[in-house]
């Protein structure tokens, strides 16, 4: 799992400063949790982008090339070609199961 606190990092990186701002902006927002009439609370979330956001799949794309770039220096005794990533769908492959588990952490 990736945690909120990881894609901020990784956007303070590479986004200009005043795109960072207006993302983080967007990412804490109040959350509003409703069961049928009642409102139940407000919170702020720390591990997934709000449902619908529009920054979701430039987020996803963020953290899928960071993850892309790591796979991508895996030695070759562990995989001679180890990811094919596409959309959203990833596949891992490797030669053993402990050098899958490399290429996961």
């Amino acid at each position: 799992m990736v945690l909120r606190k990881d894609i901020t990092e990784r956007m303070r990186k590479v986004l200009p400063p005043a795109v960072y701002d207006m993302a983080i902006s967007i990412l804490t927002q109040s959350w509003i949790t409703k069961i049928g009439d009642d409102k139940q609370s407000d919170f702020v979330g720390d591990r997934e982008v709000p449902q619908g956001s529009p920054l979701s799949p430039r987020l996803y794309n963020l953290v899928m090339d960071e993850f892309a770039e790591r796979v991508s220096e895996v030695p070759t005794e562990v995989a001679d070609v180890p990811a094919a990533l596409f959309a959203d769908d990833v596949l891992l492959v490797a030669k053993s199961p402990p050098g899958l588990q490399r290429l996961w952490t």
